[in-house]
């Protein structure tokens, strides 16, 4: 898993590059698909907007951060805000999409993404410099 971990982190600035145009596809897409099971409707809305931001913060810090000093963490908190003005801006942007809408709950599941991104990334890394 580590090796894995290592490989990602050399691929990281374009894979992130990537992932932040997929975000912008998919958020400018006018309906997510919803499921109907046994008269329950389910949104799988926010599941999505979960996994979409915490690969975007495990991207952002395999990319960003390169080592665990007062620099590392002040960088860190940075990112995280970063990431939840870009999440906000995100959501804002969804209102100009037919179709779509701005919820608290969606940014909830993106900040959610982001901090639990953020925490197991940085936990993969202690465990690649220890290895």
């Amino acid at each position: 898993m580590i090796y894995l971990y290592k490989i990602l982190k050399r691929f990281a600035p374009w894979l992130l590059t990537l992932w932040v145009i997929l975000i912008l596809v998919f958020s400018s897409l006018p309906r997510l698909p919803r499921i109907n099971i046994d008269l329950v409707y389910i949104r799988i809305d926010h599941a999505l907007h979960f996994s979409e931001y915490f690969g975007l913060a495990f991207l952002t810090i395999l990319t960003f951060v390169k080592g665990h000093d007062r620099e590392g963490r002040k960088r860190i908190l940075y990112l995280i805000l970063y990431l939840i003005l870009f999440a906000c801006a995100d959501e804002a942007h969804q209102l100009l999409i037919p179709g779509r809408s701005t919820s608290l709950l969606d940014l909830l599941a993106n900040t959610l993404g982001i901090i639990t991104g953020v925490l197991i990334t940085l936990w993969f890394d202690r465990k690649a410099f220890k290895a």
